[in-house]
């Protein structure tokens, strides 16, 4: 198992990852620049972060609510000039999400 990771080699997210799956390879590198891996080279490709979302939705199906949008913002191109070392790790790393959330009796067919 093989599992890219964006940030420092020893940044707190793949800490965690390494002690949590030690026999995997991790690797760091820049996520935004594309996959490190050649095309048709992985059996399966599984995203934990959208395993944590999956979560977070369940946890909100539970409460009577569902997603209705996502967004992620993005820094600001004037911030490139400005502090590009912080605009491209903004770019690259996710940061925070907005969820608007909206009653689920609200969204089903009759």
């Amino acid at each position: 198992m093989t599992g890219p990771e964006a940030g420092r080699d020893d940044d707190a997210m793949i800490r965690p990852a390494r002690e949590t799956a030690p026999a995997a390879e991790f690797q760091v590198c820049d996520l935004a620049a594309g996959p490190p891996f050649p095309d048709r080279s992985l059996d399966r490709v599984v995203a934990a972060l959208l395993l944590h979302h999956l979560a977070m939705s369940e946890a909100f199906a539970g409460a009577g609510l569902l997603i209705e949008r996502i967004v992620e913002p993005q820094p600001l191109p004037e911030m490139e000039g400005s502090s590009p070392d912080e605009h491209r790790r903004l770019r690259r790393e996710p940061c925070v999400l907005f969820l608007r959330l909206v009653p689920a009796a609200a969204h089903r067919a009759d």
